[in-house]
């Protein structure tokens, strides 16, 4: 789907360079901002990645962290867990992992809150998303994907 967005639907890109492309997310209003950094090579999720992909994931929070200081121009930014009005927006980045993605295309969501719902603000882009840095700590660990050791998400090959 994502894909579609980069091939078919230019105007909706807000951010391209030759690996990444950035976009709204269609649920963007439930937010201050929303936007989703993909990588423009298929990497179906997270549970891809390899500690050779630490980079890649870094340069991904790198054009969020851009991307929404210039949506939200003129303020501070604070990427921490407290909320100091009126000088800080609260800026909220993470991946879906494995089985919580529901995109088979790895992005990151940044976020800049409030987030209108509670329920979407503690769980689907709280508890559910796994931070940049908590990834970049787990693929120093991934020397393989972790889908290539999963037999259900690689089915024995037919005879």
């Amino acid at each position: 789907r994502f894909f579609e967005i980069l091939e078919t639907q230019k105007e909706k890109i807000i951010y391209e360079d030759e690996r990444l492309f950035a976009f709204y997310d269609k649920k963007r209003l439930r937010s201050k901002e929303h936007i989703l950094v993909c990588p423009k090579k298929h990497i179906a999720d997270a549970d891809s990645l390899t500690v050779d992909d630490i980079p890649l994931v870094e340069l991904m929070h790198k054009v969020a962290l851009k991307k929404l200081q210039e949506l939200q121009p003129g303020e501070k930014y604070s990427c921490g867990t407290f909320f100091i009005p009126p000088l800080t927006l609260f800026f909220r980045f993470g991946f879906h992992e494995p089985p919580l993605n529901s995109i088979s295309h790895l992005h990151l969501h940044g976020i800049v809150e409030p987030i209108k719902n509670e329920y979407m603000a503690e769980s689907v882009y709280g508890t559910m998303l796994t931070t940049p840095q908590n990834m970049i700590e787990t693929l120093k660990k991934r020397t393989v994907p972790l889908n290539t050791t999963n037999p259900l998400l690689n089915p024995m090959p037919k005879l």
